[in-house]
């Protein structure tokens, strides 16, 4: 929506980052253990949460291990892209694992939830329409919060004993709290929003030209993106 192409350049930085957030979450879980390996391995085996935890960082180590040049090119893209595209069940693990541990509060970890399908379904209507403008992308953060809502409730309902109803009305009064699916909505349709602004302000055709350099011995865009 921003037109941001160089954007996708820092994949590989921000999930070495996820990487490196993951192994000192799993360090400190250890030091909490009493620096004993031994009993952070019973914990982790006997405790499904912790399970699935100790599953997507593994996996994480996998596609870190596998981010380099070297082994791309040694790997191939049809395997590489395969194996990477684990990461989609990696984020499912990270929230599954948020909301288990978080045991009756579980409003960070369903406003994360939120955030991933806002994420989801914004890949799956990309897949189909190769663009998503801001008007879109608001349908999206609208359809992402419903399903927000809806999940909060479902858990609270079915593996709390919490009234759901309770719960569901919880989102219509601004007293008690910002609820996890509004702050979706407020995180989704202010991005949109300022999507919206910047083509207002800087449309895309006159971004292509403020950035094509000047000067007639000037690579073109194509021959850029190709480099």
């Amino acid at each position: 929506m921003f037109h941001w192409p160089k954007l996708v350049l820092a994949r590989r930085n921000l999930g070495l980052a996820a990487l490196f957030y993951a192994v000192l979450h799993l360090g400190l879980f250890v030091v909490d253990q009493g620096y004993s390996f031994t009993a952070a391995g019973r914990e982790i085996v006997l405790r499904f949460y912790l399970t699935i935890g100790a599953v997507a960082v593994a996996l994480l180590l996998a596609l870190g291990g596998t981010s380099f040049d070297r082994i791309i090119r040694r790997m191939g893209a049809k395997r590489w892209n395969a194996l990477h595209a684990s990461v989609y069940a990696i984020a499912i693990l990270a929230i599954a694992h948020f909301l288990i541990q978080s045991k009756l509060d579980v409003t960070q970890a369903v406003m994360m939830g939120g955030l991933l399908i806002v994420l989801f379904i914004y890949r799956i209507v990309f897949h189909f329409t190769n663009r998503v403008g801001p008007l879109l992308f608001a349908g999206v953060t609208v359809v992402s919060a419903v399903l927000t809502g809806l999940g909060e409730v479902a858990w609270y309902g079915l593996l709390t004993g919490v009234d759901p109803w309770l719960v569901a009305a919880a989102n219509f009064q601004p007293q008690l709290g910002v609820s996890p699916a509004a702050w979706v909505l407020i995180a989704g349709l202010s991005l949109a929003l300022a999507a919206a602004v910047r083509q207002v302000v800087f449309p895309p055709a006159k971004a292509a030209r403020a950035k094509k350099p000047a000067g007639p011995n000037a690579p073109s865009p194509q021959s850029t993106l190709a480099g």
